[in-house]
């Protein structure tokens, strides 16, 4: 695609992107450290503000979270997904609609994109399922795409539009979302809604600290 529309130059300018690993330590620690913690928070939330009680949690899932986390980034689904929504859909979207607007159109069509998910275990569906997967779940994971979305541009624009830190942060999302299928209390594992609320409070603050500008700066593009 990158080629095809933008030619041998475009393709190149993704290359480098993925290489681009030199954006700080700071980054590293929000992506690797901060964005579990802001999930974990949101569990807590959701959970009365208490610790949660974890089924099937033994010091072996922690060394195995490592080597998933290795496979999740190469072959699970970030990197091939990031070349087509941050790599070639944002840097678009962005000069044409402006950051946030970018961000709010992508969270939506991200989270439609996964829809067949929702017909499956992938998100809780499959055969013999509620019909809720779709009137409540789905709506959930919209709303939590959008967040997500608006976090994702602004780790981009901060990071020199970093594929590898694109990845690295979808990477961490996917790896830690495994923890919640250890979780005890239906209101923890049967929706999205507790890093819904994580994802929310972060997203809300980077709106707040940007003014909604998100870190893109049209005048360099």
């Amino acid at each position: 695609m990158h080629k095809t529309i933008g030619g041998k130059e475009a393709w190149l300018d993704i290359r480098k992107s993925l290489k681009e690993i030199k954006a700080g330590l700071k980054w590293y620690l929000f992506i690797l450290i901060g964005v579990p913690a802001v999930m974990f928070l949101g569990i807590i939330a959701l959970n009365g503000g208490t610790l949660p009680s974890f089924h099937g949690l033994i010091s072996s899932f922690f060394i195995g979270y490592l080597i998933q986390f290795v496979i999740i980034f190469l072959f699970c689904g970030p990197l091939s997904e990031e070349l087509g929504w941050r790599g070639f859909a944002l840097t678009r979207m962005q000069s044409r609609f402006g950051a946030l607007k970018a961000s709010l159109l992508m969270g939506v069509l991200w989270a439609l994109w996964h829809l067949p998910h929702f017909i499956t275990n992938t998100q809780r569906g499959g055969p013999g399922t509620s019909s809720s997967i779709f009137y409540i779940n789905l709506p959930i994971f919209i709303v939590l795409c959008i967040a997500i979305s608006i976090i994702f541009t602004w780790v981009y624009n901060h990071t020199q539009g970093s594929l590898f830190f694109a990845t690295l942060l979808h990477t961490s999302i996917n790896g830690l979302s495994i923890i919640q299928s250890h979780l005890s209390g239906p209101n923890l594992t049967t929706t999205d809604l507790p890093f819904l609320i994580g994802f929310w409070g972060l997203a809300l603050l980077i709106l707040i600290t940007t003014s909604g500008q998100l870190g893109y700066n049209s005048s360099s593009k």
